[in-house]
């Protein structure tokens, strides 16, 4: 999973965002630039926690924004990967540095999205890695690391 991301250029590295909709807007920034997304799909994010609160944040300092809509807004299934510095506060209790952003058009291709993102999470040392990487050099060796 981490060699797609790093192949298709779907990651961005930043030291903090301004509140949690900019991290959000940042973590579609790169989804945005190959065309997986429109503009708009940031702002259907955002909606989305806006009305459901901070579902996103699926364990300490780790974010999965997603929308629970089928939206107009995404034209591929991808996964994106952010990282910040300074940790994001959704609210008292949530907050992440690292976001797992998801767009998905193609149901199947999802489904496989997400077995390759849990094989991630379930890894806790790689998990830490992560949670301490700068830049996409760093990211690569982690690639290679874990074969991911």
């Amino acid at each position: 999973m981490l060699k797609d991301i790093i192949e298709r250029k779907y990651y961005g590295f930043y030291d903090k965002a301004e509140n949690w909709e900019d991290a959000i807007i940042k973590s579609c920034k790169s989804l945005e630039a190959n065309g997986a997304v429109s503009s708009d799909y940031s702002r259907e994010l955002i909606e989305c926690v806006k009305s459901y609160g901070p579902y996103i944040v699926i364990e300490p300092g780790i974010a999965m924004p997603h929308s629970t809509q089928r939206g107009e807004n995404v034209f591929k299934t991808e996964i994106a990967f952010t990282k910040f510095e300074t940790p994001v506060k959704f609210d008292e209790e949530n907050e992440a540095t690292l976001f797992f952003t998801l767009a998905s058009k193609d149901p199947e291709i999802h489904i496989e999205n997400i077995q390759k993102l849990m094989e991630v999470l379930v890894n806790d040392e790689l998990k830490e890695e992560l949670f301490k990487i700068k830049n996409i050099d760093e990211l690569k060796k982690l690639s290679e690391k874990y074969n991911l």
